[in-house]
């Protein structure tokens, strides 16, 4: 599982394409962060950066079905 710390706010190209979603550290598995597109630059460089969300109440991040998803409680394991 792929665990961010808020500390951390731009995500790369990489994270972009193939990583997507990470678990925010120390949400209880409540809250998650994905990589989105920032900006575009005049010398057309793109900038990305990390969005956190919060999962519906009842639901925590589970990233054991693809790329992730807010799943019921009693379905996740969540050992973070």
């Amino acid at each position: 599982m792929y665990a961010l710390s808020l500390l951390s706010v731009t995500c790369n190209k990489n994270e972009y394409e193939n990583v997507r979603y990470a678990l925010v550290q120390d949400s209880d598995c409540r809250a998650f962060c994905q990589c989105e597109h920032a900006t575009t630059n005049l010398d057309g460089s793109v900038e990305y950066k990390w969005t956190k969300m919060d999962c519906p109440p009842g639901t925590q991040w589970n990233a054991v079905y693809g790329p992730g998803t807010c799943d019921h409680e009693v379905n996740v394991n969540c050992a973070h």
